[in-house]
């Protein structure tokens, strides 16, 4: 499990990005179940993926690639400088 990677130090951050439904995202339901299993909150990421607009192809593909990879980096920084 990733989680299990980043409490080794195989990776800084756990990337967890699905789409919304109800309002929740499978980040914000899976981190604080990760916690209460012993994880530390600062080895994940959640990513809240746009609303789906009607791109071409793989201009959507792209633009969203793009925002995810800004996301992950933001993270990354984040919990390297601490």
């Amino acid at each position: 499990m990733a989680a299990d990677l980043a409490a080794l130090g195989y990776t800084p951050t756990v990337l967890i990005s699905s789409p919304s439904y109800a309002g929740w995202t499978e980040g914000d339901l899976a981190v604080p179940f990760l916690v209460q299993k012993g994880y530390h909150r600062e080895y994940f990421a959640i990513t809240r993926p746009q609303r789906a607009k009607y791109y071409c192809g793989s201009q959507h593909a792209s633009r969203r690639a793009d925002a995810t990879t800004r996301e992950a980096s933001l993270a990354y920084s984040e919990r390297s400088s601490r």
